[in-house]
């Protein structure tokens, strides 16, 4: 039994009038069209035979009655869209359009789109300053965003001044803000870390990581899809760091997860198993456990988190400790660099320590704790999650153990894993 075409995406090449009518009058349950950098051509009555007439088009979409959901073609501008399909709540956009004006038309729409997606025709990235972050912090109804080739800055997620403090100031384009789209449920993005927008950009730290997915984690709690990326897509660029201290684990309480990706190489690299395998149960028993706390207390008592005896410090006192990432950190009472008048109790003391070593103790703490007398050890963590990609060529996606196997089945270190 075959299905019916419900999406269908046509990018590049040469389409006539009539093969595209004829094609679209055999699809009636498509709910998806979107032409990206495609030239239709006629015949067309009484203006040549290459010469297409999108009125034309546009009247025979109308006559076919697609109940389309989501509808692009590079040569429309939005107003000719929306004329055809009021009510919907999707938009597209293309990187070789316009898309300036139109993220700035969208402030306008913020309270009724569902679902943007940015797509990337070309090689090169899409860097639209501040705009997205407006967007994401007007929007309470978004529910996908698909902005994998869109440059977004770090800083904006950086709410406590931890990486650049004079970025923080009243007129930077670079302001942190927390988004208002906190039901999203699918988010792909590429987030910036070079404040110097620099094409080889050096590899994240983990504190860089640690405000990436800490952020997402708290401020989206209801993500089913994550793809999350770092660097420029025309070089070789690290993806965010994987080791225990870049706050990976951050993500693991996102109780809807099911995908998730992060990274992409031309090549096959090996991770450190000991930086991933919690993410699965194998990695969760009793002896793995014993081997990693031995190994992370040995980290906390250098950071500080610990006093001299090996008993934990006070949140407050080991926030403000010496980290990995710096001497000291630049901020020594969370929650100072960022306005948080309107922002609802609760989130707010969620994201206190965003960024800080102390959310990662705190994590491995208790998923660590031995098991309850003849309770098998699982540990609450990825309790969705079904595929896994990291650092993959081609971002494939498999069941977390295969992928975890496949990523550290040489046990080699990279030099780029910071363990």
């Amino acid at each position: 039994m075959s299905l019916p075409l419900r999406s269908l995406l046509l990018e590049g090449g040469v389409f006539l009038h009539k093969d595209l009518e004829d094609l679209l009058a055999h699809t009636p349950h498509l709910k998806s069209l979107k032409c990206f950098a495609l030239e239709l051509r006629g015949p067309t009555p009484n203006l040549g035979d290459n010469v297409f007439n999108y009125d034309l088009f546009l009247s025979h979409l109308r006559s076919l009655n697609l109940r389309l959901d989501s509808f692009f073609h590079c040569e429309l501008n939005m107003s000719s869209v929306l004329a055809v399909y009021p009510g919907s709540q999707e938009r597209t956009f293309s990187t070789h359009d316009h898309v300036s004006f139109d993220m700035r038309h969208l402030q306008n729409q913020s309270n009724t789109i569902t679902s943007l997606d940015i797509h990337c025709s070309g090689n090169i990235d899409y860097t639209p300053s501040n705009l997205l972050h407006q967007y994401l912090c007007s929007s309470p109804h978004l529910l996908h965003l698909k902005a994998l080739h869109t440059q977004y800055s770090l800083d904006h997620m950086d709410l406590h001044g931890l990486l650049h403090p004079v970025l923080h100031s009243r007129f930077s384009i670079y302001r942190p803000g927390i988004w208002q789209c906190r039901k999203l449920r699918t988010l792909h993005i590429r987030i910036d870390t070079s404040k110097d927008k620099a094409r080889d950009c050096p590899a994240p730290s983990p504190q860089h990581s640690r405000i990436a997915f800490g952020y997402i984690a708290r401020v989206c709690p209801e993500l089913r899809e994550i793809q999350v990326y770092n660097g420029d897509t025309r070089a070789e660029t690290p993806c965010l760091d994987m080791s225990l201290l870049g706050g990976l684990c951050l993500l693991g309480r996102l109780q809807h997860l099911e995908r998730f990706s992060t990274g992409t190489w031309k090549k096959q690299r090996v991770l450190s198993a000991r930086n991933l395998e919690w993410i699965i149960e194998s990695g969760r028993s009793e002896a793995k456990k014993r081997t990693r706390q031995k190994y992370l207390q040995s980290i906390w008592k250098a950071l500080g988190l610990l006093d001299d005896a090996g008993n934990p410090r006070p949140f407050d006192d080991a926030a403000t400790s010496a980290s990995l990432d710096t001497k000291s950190l630049a901020n020594a009472n969370p929650g100072s660099r960022f306005n948080w008048t309107n922002i609802d109790p609760a989130l707010r003391e969620e994201l206190r320590y965003l960024g800080l070593p102390v959310e990662i103790k705190a994590f491995f703490d208790a998923l660590d704790k031995p098991a309850l007398e003849d309770v098998e050890a699982r540990g609450d963590c990825f309790p969705a999650l079904r595929c896994l990609s990291l650092c993959a060529p081609g971002g494939i996606d498999l069941p977390p153990e295969r992928e975890i196997k496949r990523v550290t089945k040489d046990n080699a270190r990279e030099p780029w894993v910071k363990t």
